[in-house]
């Protein structure tokens, strides 16, 4: 592979120890400060439901996520509950190791694939670093870094470190990754698989097909597994039917994400200028990143941008339900996760160069990926920003980078100051500045803890929650990964509605005859008790004064209705 010559930051050969040490280094910024992490926020509420009824099919038997499940696509189940099986741990600690693991191998990935463009360990950790950094992207409701412990991101992660297994020229290695990659998200990784099919079948000419097809076999294996998977325990619904009208409104209430003429016009543009600039710098940069990774610098950009009119075409016009499954539209994650090496390597190229502006711009370019994520979102969802000094950020930025790497032969202390503050300075201005850590939160609280308990020890196994009153909020869903009790529906699970036909059906038909009410009235009793509910959780302000609850905190109050079909008041239970 045709390499470019390139001078380190800092002469001298990092040791291995001390690579590993700054990955390391940087997954726990990420993990600790920013982006941060979640638990029960999001959709970890879905799977947490589904690998506990997979672990045990007694565990909620009567939840509609647990009858309708989609784990079939993958092997993260049985990959997840087998280290629970050998360690003895819940749930919770297993997943959070998988999101070190994972964070950890986007580092490595991340900083191999800058280190193949530039050359300059130091300016390879910086890189990575702002990997780091780049979280949340609207429009396609994705993100480059996870901050829930879901597969996706273990499947984008194990692609970024096979593109730099192609860049190293390591492609036996980066088969491996990728097919590793498809055990737990297939879907994610179609523009890794569609950049390096073309790879091998166009860019390795000088070996017949035969010996090409080797390298195609450790897909086949993974493939099969899923595959083998997906036929014992199922997956989606109808992937070869169309979206019919009641379920597209669904889909526009609960899957807007799938649908891009849904997207606030800045959600949609920036992508798309995005996916151009990086055609340009990739096609600028191609023969100093070598043959090999070509396929790469120029494919990625275009898969990014041709998956908006696909998506568009997929669902909205020919309205193909497989679509709504896959998600097309998330291939732009893998898109930003490799913008950033690719626009800050190709900075560093220039400078070296002596052309500063090119550089400066580069600079720019990159470190506005993570800024801009964010600024689109708030636009999109609250209206351009008042403070528009936060567009000024990312030039700044990039010229204190400028700034370092001109330093470095005569004032190496203070360009080492630069360089560290333009790795560090990100972090804190996302999350002090923008305050984009509101995304990274834990939805768990004492009171649902608290009533959690209580259901584990005074409720039978098979018992049916309702939440009427809570509307659209998540205390339902923390409620069921918590206290493994059915729920008989809630906002969140309703995300679902891609993935099942069916679940989609009768997640609104619950929907609507439990949680629409402007509240809870104990004349409702009946009516709950005759759809198989055992229990209802209000928030105090809707109490029944003529029922005795079984439960009660600062938050919730717990009614049992079959104790007011006895015609019986219910015993209080003491709050544990």
């Amino acid at each position: 592979m045709t390499t470019a010559p390139g001078r380190d930051f800092a002469p001298g050969r990092l040791p291995p120890w001390m690579v590993a040490l700054l990955l390391s280094l940087i997954a726990a910024t990420g993990l600790m400060y920013f982006p941060g992490t979640q638990y029960l926020t999001s959709d970890t509420q879905i799977y947490v439901a589904m690998l506990e009824h997979a672990r045990d099919p007694a565990v909620l038997a009567k939840d509609p996520l647990a009858q309708h499940p989609h784990l079939g696509l993958s092997l993260y189940d049985e990959m997840v509950n087998g280290v629970r099986a050998v360690t003895g741990l819940p749930v919770y600690p297993v997943l959070y190791g998988f999101q070190v693991l994972f964070r950890l191998v986007l580092a490595l990935g991340a900083y191999l694939l800058a280190l193949g463009i530039c050359k300059g360990q130091w300016e390879s950790l910086w890189m990575a670093a702002m990997v780091h950094a780049t979280a949340f992207i609207p429009g396609p409701s994705v993100m480059v870094v996870e901050y829930d412990p879901v597969p996706r991101g273990y499947t984008l992660a194990l692609n970024v470190l096979a593109s730099a297994c192609v860049l190293h020229g390591r492609i036996w290695l980066a088969a491996w990754m990728a097919a590793a990659g498809l055990l737990f998200q297939a879907g994610v990784a179609y523009p890794f698989l569609a950049c390096f099919g073309l790879y091998l079948l166009f860019g390795r000419t000088h070996e017949p097909v035969w010996m090409r097809l080797r390298f195609v076999l450790p897909f086949v294996a993974t493939l099969g597994l899923v595959l083998l998977s997906a036929g014992m325990h199922g997956g989606g619904s109808a992937s070869l039917a169309t979206v019919p009208d009641w379920l597209r409104d669904l889909h526009h209430l609960r899957a807007a994400y799938n649908y891009p003429s849904l997207w606030h016009p800045a959600v949609l543009w920036v992508p798309v200028g995005l996916g151009i600039s990086a055609l340009g710098v990739g096609w600028a940069i191609r023969k100093q990143a070598g043959a090999d990774f070509r396929w790469f610098l120029l494919g990625v950009p275009l898969v990014g941008l041709l998956s908006i009119p696909f998506a568009w075409l997929s669902m909205e016009h020919w309205r193909w339900f497989l679509m709504a499954q896959l998600q097309p539209a998330r291939a732009l994650a893998f898109l930003y996760a490799l913008a950033v090496p690719v626009f800050l390597g190709a900075g560093l190229l220039a400078v070296r160069q002596g052309r500063w502006m090119a550089g400066w711009l580069c600079f720019v370019a990159g470190l506005s990926i993570p800024f801009c994520n964010q600024l689109v979102f708030f636009a999109g969802a609250n209206g351009w920003p008042a403070t528009r000094f936060r567009y000024l950020w990312a030039p700044g930025l990039a010229l204190l980078a400028l700034l370092a790497f001109r330093l470095w032969t005569r004032r190496r202390v203070l360009a080492a100051v630069l360089l560290a503050l333009v790795t560090v300075a990100p972090f804190g201005i996302l999350r002090e500045g923008m305050g984009t850590n509101a995304f990274a939160t834990d939805a768990r609280s004492a009171e649902i803890a608290e009533l959690a308990a209580w259901a584990q020890a005074h409720t039978d196994a098979d018992a049916v929650f309702a939440f009427p009153g809570f509307g659209k909020g998540s205390q339902p869903g923390v409620f069921r990964a918590q206290a493994l009790r059915a729920v008989y529906t809630d906002w969140k699970s309703g995300g679902q509605v891609n993935f099942s036909a069916d679940f989609a059906r009768l997640w609104w038909q619950r929907w609507n005859a439990v949680m629409t009410a402007k509240g809870w009235q104990s004349a409702d009793a009946a009516r709950l008790r005759a759809l198989g509910i055992q229990y209802v959780v209000v928030p105090p302000g809707q109490a029944a004064p003529e029922w005795t609850p079984q439960f009660q905190n600062s938050a919730f109050v717990v009614y049992a209705l079959h104790a007011a079909a006895q015609g019986s008041p219910a015993i209080r239970a003491e709050t544990p």
